[in-house]
């Protein structure tokens, strides 16, 4: 084989396959309260560790564990909003060390505490009642008893 085929083949950017992929999301969010590792999420998608690694950023131009932390601040976000859960327990429950950590984590990612996000979300369910109340009322009142 000569230089130029070589360098080309060592060079190309090939990355994880769709399936291949999917089956590492799968594994992530099956097992999100768990500490999570390189060599787990490499395992999952039947590669070393190095190869793995390689292919993840070839395929979402990021690192395998910031793509966990991401993944860990959506299932909160979405049980943040399902509400009923304390925050430290939350924290605990998708595999944060702790709940400062989880903060800065989810400040890092979506720009506001998850403190600031409960309470932004609040404030939208309160508007959206308002809102509703509102129309109600003035569809009542504009409406002519049969």
């Amino acid at each position: 084989m000569d230089q130029s085929r070589r360098t080309r083949r060592a060079t190309s950017p090939r990355g994880l396959k769709p399936g291949t992929m999917e089956r590492v999301r799968i594994y992530v969010d099956t097992n999100i309260g768990e500490a999570l590792t390189l060599t787990s999420l490499a395992n999952a998608a039947c590669m070393s560790n190095s190869q793995f690694a390689r292919m993840f950023r070839v395929t979402t131009g990021d690192s395998p564990m910031n793509f966990v932390s991401r993944r860990r601040i959506e299932h909160a976000r979405l049980r943040l909003e399902g509400g009923g859960l304390p925050l430290s327990q939350l924290a605990a429950e998708l595999g944060f060390c702790d709940h400062s950590h989880f903060t800065r984590m989810f400040r890092q990612v979506i720009g506001i505490t998850p403190s600031d996000y409960l309470r932004n979300l609040g404030e939208a369910v309160h508007g959206a009642d308002a809102l509703i109340a509102r129309s109600a009322s003035a569809f009542l009142r504009d409406t002519p008893p049969t």
